[in-house]
């Protein structure tokens, strides 16, 4: 015969009021990052130059920039690509489906985001080492702002990795923020508007390649686990 079971004490109640209070405002505070990530992207879409010059006047620091904005950019098309290879998979030469094991895509995806979280850092620098050569201003902190937010189209559209067949949707994405790097350059680094387009076009092309080795690592990542299966 089961003993009855003792009613909550007053301290579990107060324990699990506190649990309340914390999920609502961790919920509170990821509704409210999400609005200002959609509304930055959005900005970036409809008026550019205005949300430019918005960003070039904004207080922050290389920690918030790149924790509140960058990193959750960033994980949307590597998390969606995750669950595009767990859900669809993808099509092996021998015809077979091969779907990957949650653990195996979770790992993919979490090196994956930090690889694009260190690449948009590097990039950062380089957009600062080099600004003198395009008569620019050198200043670390809006060179970073600049490789933050500039990539904020090619990973949005990237939602589209969650099926394999969507790749092509990102090469818009990629377009537009060819453009707003070619935008940001002269109001944040400074650079004349006629020598923006080689600033632009040499951190393009720098920043092209480190995407293609990220994509390499990711694909030996995943051809490394198939092999294992």
């Amino acid at each position: 015969m089961s003993q009855p079971q003792d009613p909550p004490t007053g301290s579990n109640t107060q324990a699990q009021a506190a649990g309340q209070r914390l999920r609502a405002m961790a919920a509170q505070v990821a509704k409210e990052k999400s609005e200002i990530i959609f509304s930055r992207a959005w900005g970036l879409f409809i008026e550019p130059g205005k949300e430019w010059e918005q960003i070039r006047k904004e207080e922050t620091t290389v920690a918030s920039l790149f924790a509140g904005y960058v990193l959750p950019v960033a994980a949307v098309p590597t998390f969606a690509g995750m669950l595009g290879q767990m859900i669809f998979g993808e099509r092996l030469p021998s015809g077979e489906v091969y779907r990957e094991p949650f653990l195996s895509a979770l790992l993919g995806a979490v090196v994956t985001c930090l690889s694009v979280v260190a690449l948009v850092y590097l990039v950062g620098l380089l957009i600062n080492l080099i600004a003198e050569q395009f008569d620019g201003d050198r200043h670390e902190l809006n060179a970073l702002k600049v490789a933050a937010y500039t990539p904020t189209p090619v990973l949005v559209t990237g939602l589209a990795a969650i099926y394999p067949g969507l790749w092509w949707v990102s090469l818009f994405g990629l377009g537009w923020s060819a453009y707003l790097l070619y935008r940001g350059l002269p109001i944040l680094m400074r650079a004349p508007q006629d020598r923006a387009a080689g600033y632009a076009t040499t951190v393009t092309i720098v920043a092209m390649i480190a995407l293609l080795l990220i994509m390499m690592l990711s694909g030996c990542l995943s051809m490394a686990d198939q092999v294992g299966a």
